[in-house]
């Protein structure tokens, strides 16, 4: 938000601090049940965390691959998860673009936009990418997001649900009041890993990055689940191909994990 406070994209009245609200801070495991993340917690604390490099692997190398050391002491996963989506035009107060309610899209422009950087999936009016990708990871461990309201009503809904695409409504990315993440907790046989890639050596926005968490027997993949980050407006569950032959070795990309 401030950043948009910086180019003039925001005057708020006011501005609320919520890091000291009681009981947003914490990370709670149970074997059966599965992970908690409270929103507040810091990437840092969750990059930390022994339960989490144990048992959800691939968030633990998404979270180290975040950022710098010194912005994951500062940032919480609500955060992180509930940030704006990035667009160069969307960012500017020069543009008024899809987004903000204008009409057009400044980087389709064939001539003057720049959009090399941009979604190449699911980018039909508009092109700018989900800035998350810790997200990816969540997503790909069919996590799920627990909201509450001014009224105090606790809402539970799947990462797919809480994102929110331009063709759903091209003003929001997603359904915010985030309290906590829950993550189910993996069987024995569950594997993960997260591959992201960037332009420069040091910290830099992802190019592309993916996560993948699937469960084996032996040889063979029973159950996978991918998502891409940096490829669409929103995280990107990857689509259904069926196996073209009855190999035991064969397999359906995204099918939910259990």
């Amino acid at each position: 938000m401030f950043d948009w406070v910086k180019e003039g994209l925001l005057k708020p009245q006011k501005i609320i601090n919520i890091r000291n609200i009681p009981g947003l801070d914490k990370i709670s495991y149970d074997p059966k049940k599965g992970m908690s993340i409270e929103s507040n917690v810091t990437l840092a604390e969750i990059a930390s965390n022994v339960e989490i490099k144990n048992n959800y692997l691939t968030l633990h190398q998404a979270v180290n691959h975040a950022a710098t050391p010194q912005l994951r002491n500062m940032s919480t996963l609500g955060g992180n998860i509930a940030q704006r989506n990035r667009c160069w035009y969307f960012h500017s107060a020069d543009h008024d673009c899809f987004r903000k309610g204008g009409d057009r899209c400044f980087a389709r422009n064939s001539e003057t936009g720049e959009n090399e950087n941009h979604a190449i999936i699911d980018n039909g009016s508009c092109v700018s990418l989900h800035a998350s990708s810790i997200a990816t990871a969540l997503m790909a461990f069919n996590a799920s997001v627990v909201s509450i309201n001014g009224e105090g009503e606790k809402k539970k809904v799947t990462m797919d649900d809480f994102f929110v695409p331009p063709s759903k409504d091209i003003a929001m990315e997603n359904n915010l009041q985030t309290k906590e993440i829950i993550l189910p907790a993996p069987t024995k046989n569950t594997k993960s890993a997260y591959i992201k890639q960037v332009a420069r050596e040091s910290y830099d926005w992802s190019l592309g990055d993916v996560a993948v968490v699937f469960e084996v027997s032996g040889n063979t993949c029973r159950t996978a689940s991918i998502v891409l980050g940096a490829a669409a407006p929103v995280p990107y569950r990857s689509m259904e191909i069926h196996p073209t032959n009855s190999s035991a070795n064969s397999f359906a990309l995204e099918t939910p994990m259990g």
